[in-house]
């Protein structure tokens, strides 16, 4: 038994702790005799026996393999979280639903941006109400490509929370909800052309842009080559442009961006999958 997850880009510019997309790249499980050291995944396969009541069997969560990268705003824990969990519960005879599955792992892992969308793939707006949660996914076709800009080192989320500041200007909140609610309508709509006017953010890129020592780089390249536009990955340091065109990695040869690994994504709208 194996259990493929994909990667999540979350955010998308002002959906900040709420929204989020699957992407097809991924990390693979499978369970093995039981180790002494825990990972995130071990802890995760753990939580889904104590959600049900029952002893946690002998088993430890491998990592078969890992195309997310760590720390890099491409939910590398996320995957971690939902991989342990799928396990559990595809070897307790796949006894909880999906979104049994989801308030799990939204208590192991804070918030339900990532999670999410790791779960059930394709584009993900999700909350949680008096410990239940609630999701609305909208699939993303392959005409959209998310241009993925990995920087060589890593920015910690917790060190990525610490410079959003406390308090926020009513107007520019008031602006993000605006352009929340149409990056969902237009992603339903498939209507990607016109995403371009509302990726901008004001409640954690303006903050989190200092710890991207590329980021005006990639914003300016991007724009200069026809993107709809680019935002911080999840707490980054990864950005995504989006784009329509299918050669938009071609043009950017010759540009000299750090060692940054560029990788074109489409959306994944299947999220976990056992294999």
């Amino acid at each position: 038994m194996k259990i493929r997850v994909p990667a999540t880009t979350a955010n998308i510019g002002p959906g900040f702790d709420t929204m989020g997309i699957a992407l097809n790249l991924y990390n693979y499980f499978e369970l093995e005799e039981k180790k002494e050291k825990k990972t995130l995944a071990d802890i995760a396969f753990g939580k889904y026996f104590e959600y049900i009541g029952k002893e946690i069997p002998n088993y430890s969560v491998k990592i078969l393999d890992s195309e997310i990268p760590i720390a890099r705003g491409l939910g590398s824990s996320a995957s971690l979280i939902v991989g342990g969990i799928a396990l559990a519960n595809n070897l307790n005879n796949n006894y909880l639903s999906d979104i049994e599955i989801l308030e799990i792992a939204i208590e192991v892992e804070g918030h339900p941006d990532n999670v999410t969308p790791a779960i059930f793939g394709g584009l993900c707006v999700s909350a949680v109400r008096d410990d239940k949660a609630f999701y609305c996914k909208r699939e993303i076709d392959d005409s959209l490509n998310f241009v993925t800009f990995i920087p060589p080192y890593e920015v910690p989320t917790q060190k990525a929370r610490s410079v959003l500041p406390k308090e926020i200007d009513y107007k520019k909140a008031i602006e993000n909800m605006s352009n929340t609610a149409m990056i969902i309508s237009l992603i339903g709509e498939k209507n990607y052309k016109d995403l371009s006017s509302f990726l901008h953010d004001n409640l954690h890129e303006p903050f989190r842009k200092e710890l991207i020592k590329d980021y005006d780089s990639i914003k300016e390249i991007s724009k200069n080559y026809g993107s709809i536009g680019t935002y911080i990955s999840g707490s980054g340091p990864t950005m995504i442009s989006l784009t329509l065109e299918e050669d938009f990695i071609e043009k950017l040869n010759d540009e000299k961006l750090s060692d940054i690994k560029i990788l074109e994504l489409k959306c994944d709208n299947e999220g976990y999958v056992v294999l």
